[in-house]
């Protein structure tokens, strides 16, 4: 048997299997030796298991089956063809990914073994976000930098590096957290594809809604604003009613206790400077 423990947003898995699970370059920094929090096993067997339930939702390659209180993902290669199955409750402890031996490319490395473990769910029943941002930590606290894709997201959180001596904590996907009364923002192995993946967290000052624009402006959004720029950003499984709730509840509490902007700028100095003097003032 074959195991690796990774530590990512304060919450310990253990990863089982009866081969080898590699750990890809971007999880390493998250490897651990904690207790788990959650088991999975992987196991090969020669025939997958049956699918119960009325049919929900397909989406990248992941057929999802609900017989309440049950989900069951039935998981495709590019030719359609089955090769795992995971049949599991959301709170479960232990999840077992049940797999065929032309699905072990797929499982075998730690980036594929979350991909099939219900990732997004196990945060959301722990009252954790996978919130779409560049997260840097600065002087002034962690910032959050957000908004469509393209917006310059990455450009606003290395100006604050090169002007501010700011550190970048994730350039894609950081994981919010309420803890002890404050939201915090973790750093996680998905980057994007950028190289900082780094296992460290920062309280969250500010979060930035980002527009691009010839000369720079900022205005504090009011909570509705807030809620829905912020929700827009969010990972969820969007077919989940229960998991659909469950992030309004986690975004209302955000936007409610996190101040949130909207900074139309330029990519450079400028931009740098109007933001740090609103938090300064803040």
């Amino acid at each position: 048997m074959y195991s690796r423990r990774y530590c990512i947003a304060g919450l310990t898995l253990q990863l089982e299997s009866d081969e080898k699970i590699s750990s890809d370059s971007e999880f390493t920094p998250f490897e651990t030796v904690e207790d788990p929090d959650y088991i999975v096993r992987f196991r090969k067997v020669k025939e997958l298991p049956p699918v119960y339930g009325e049919f929900t939702v397909s989406r990248m390659g992941v057929e999802v089956y609900t017989d309440a209180p049950y989900s069951t993902y039935r998981f495709l290669d590019i030719a359609q063809r089955s090769y795992a199955v995971s049949r599991r409750e959301v709170g479960d402890k232990i999840i077992t990914v049940e797999y065929l031996e032309n699905g072990a490319e797929n499982i075998c490395h730690s980036g594929g073994a979350f991909f099939h473990i219900g990732w997004e769910d196990i945060l959301l029943t722990n009252g954790r976000l996978i919130f779409h941002a560049c997260c840097v930590e600065s002087r002034l606290g962690g910032i959050l930098f957000s908004g469509r894709s393209g917006i310059g997201k990455s450009t606003q959180g290395k100006l604050w590096c090169s002007c501010e001596g700011a550190r970048i904590i994730n350039e894609d996907r950081p994981i919010l957290y309420k803890e002890g009364g404050c939201w915090s923002a973790y750093g996680s192995p998905y980057a994007g594809s950028s190289k900082w993946h780094v296992n460290e967290r920062t309280e969250i000052r500010t979060i930035v809604m980002l527009e691009q624009a010839e000369n720079c402006s900022i205005r504090r959004l009011d909570k509705a604003e807030a809620f829905r720029r912020i929700f827009a950003q969010t990972t969820l499984e969007n077919w989940n009613a229960k998991s659909v709730g469950h992030v309004c509840d986690l975004v209302e509490g955000l936007a409610s206790e996190v101040p949130v902007y909207e900074l139309a700028c330029t990519p450079d100095r400028k931009a740098v400077d109007i933001l740090k003097n609103m938090l300064t003032k803040g």
